[in-house]
């Protein structure tokens, strides 16, 4: 009962293409016919970039005006040299992913390694300590009386 109608709405949803049709998608190169388009990686970008930040590292490199060849982070290629050494350094998004799904941007965004080269570009950005710092910002946020016991403990 369920299979029937499972596998019923399955082909039902598939495009069934014509001898042309079938003739033109094999005559296109394969990483075209895997490729996703730039309005794709546009529409990621505007839904995710307030959770992930995307608009600040998120690149792409193109086959052609439309499809996406690649996915790369710039903050990630900025601060190559201080990764490397990581435990678990992928060179993938420094070098161009091919893995074009939502899923891959999303594991790096949340990387060990991404998350350093933020915090770096955050350090080389600011002018205030406070920015990046967790101790300076808990320290400028403690009420005096918290300050000075701090301070008494310092003292030598």
């Amino acid at each position: 009962g369920q299979l029937a109608i499972r596998s019923e709405k399955m082909s039902a949803g598939r495009k069934l293409l014509s001898g042309s049709d079938r003739a033109a998608e094999s005559s296109l190169p394969l990483a075209k016919k895997r490729a996703i388009t730039t309005k794709t990686v546009e529409k990621w970008q505007k839904e995710h970039d307030k959770e992930l930040n995307m608009a600040t590292w998120l690149r792409y490199e193109t086959i052609d005006r439309d499809h996406v060849l690649c996915l790369s982070c710039c903050v990630c290629k900025q601060f190559e040299e201080k990764l490397t050494s990581m435990r678990n350094y992928n060179p993938a998004y420094i070098v161009g992913s091919k893995n074009l799904r939502a899923s891959s941007f999303k594991d790096h965004a949340s990387s060990e390694m991404h998350s350093r080269t933020m915090l770096l570009l955050k350090k080389a950005q600011s002018t205030d300590v406070r920015e990046y710092a967790p101790i300076a910002k808990a320290l400028h946020v403690m009420d005096s009386a918290s300050q000075q016991a701090v301070k008494k403990q310092f003292d030598v």
